[in-house]
């Protein structure tokens, strides 16, 4: 559900876009992934402590992903016409992941 609005609405709509593409500024100002984007002092050692910072990324994507879903929104893009379905999909696939990990 949330991969839906953040990923093919935000990226696929705004591909590469670094104000509306989630996916680019998603890391900024941790990692510098565009000649567009500011540079910072740190991004020249980002290639050292990238490893670090991605080890995060699961528990990262499962916060927003419940934001997101409360929210009912992620920056830049509302989540209108949810369903009880679609709702009832998120939270019974949030249920399985965390009993699988």
């Amino acid at each position: 559900l949330v991969w839906r609005y953040h990923h093919m609405v935000s990226h696929h709509v705004y591909c590469n876009d670094d104000v509306h593409d989630m996916d680019v500024f998603s890391t900024t100002p941790i990692f510098r992934l565009d000649t567009q984007q500011p540079k910072l002092w740190y991004h020249r050692f980002q290639w050292l402590y990238m490893w670090a910072a991605y080890s995060t990324l699961w528990a990262s994507i499962q916060y927003s992903d419940w934001e997101a879903f409360f929210k009912r929104a992620v920056p830049g893009v509302r989540m209108h016409g949810l369903t009880y379905r679609e709702q009832a999909v998120f939270l019974l696939g949030k249920d399985v992941h965390l009993a699988l990990n």
